[in-house]
């Protein structure tokens, strides 16, 4: 196994799961919890993070397929996918503004079917081909609230701004892609958006 990445809350190894490319996340113990209450809360944020794979996948995302779920190991076995990280990719690209358009049309979709991401970077995006791959969901939650979008759409947005000149021009991207991905509220999450962003400006 090839160690990808080390987080707060997990391991992430590349292996293989029944001869095919795969993920394997496994949470990773908290020392300073009390045993019992450590595993519990891990093995209920596993429970949660592969059943919001799931329903992102049936709200027409592209979502790592899901192998496996072992509860009691606090692990998750998921599909391998080839591509690149936006951020990698949109720099080399020459349809920059289309791509954004499409990821902005993408999130519009996970909203739209009540989900949030809760990590939406550009590493968290891959580009497979001419399609979109949401990755890592584990700060993901299920919610009705706008704001909870609002949130979601901003941390994106800061992304953008923190890597890119051209940011102010991909947003614009972005938002258009988002009222076709979140056609019933997808205008009032981005002016709940502007709120949120006066409220942070002036605390």
């Amino acid at each position: 196994m090839k160690t990808l990445a080390v987080t707060a809350e997990a391991i992430l190894y590349k292996t293989n799961y029944l001869g095919k490319p795969a993920v394997l996340k496994k949470r990773v113990e908290k020392k300073y919890r009390e045993p019992l209450l450590d595993q519990s809360l891990r093995e209920k944020r596993i429970v949660i993070e592969a059943g919001i794979i799931q329903r992102a996948k049936k709200a027409g995302v592209r979502t790592p397929i899901l192998y496996k779920v072992d509860k009691k190991n606090t692990e998750l076995w998921m599909e391998f996918i080839e591509g690149k990280k936006l951020h990698e990719f949109l720099e080399k690209s020459r349809q920059e503004t289309e791509w954004c358009k499409k990821v902005g049309t993408e999130i519009g979709k996970l909203h739209a079917g009540q989900i949030v991401h809760g990590d939406l970077t550009s590493s968290n995006i891959l580009v497979q081909g001419k399609e979109l791959a949401f990755i890592d969901f584990g700060l993901g939650s299920a919610s009705t609230k706008l704001e909870d979008f609002a949130v979601d759409l901003l941390n994106f947005k800061k992304t953008l701004k923190a890597q890119y000149k051209n940011a102010e021009l991909y947003w614009k991207s972005v938002e258009k892609g988002y009222v076709k991905g979140n056609k019933t509220k997808g205008l009032q999450v981005l002016k709940g958006l502007k709120e949120v962003e006066l409220r942070v400006r002036y605390l």
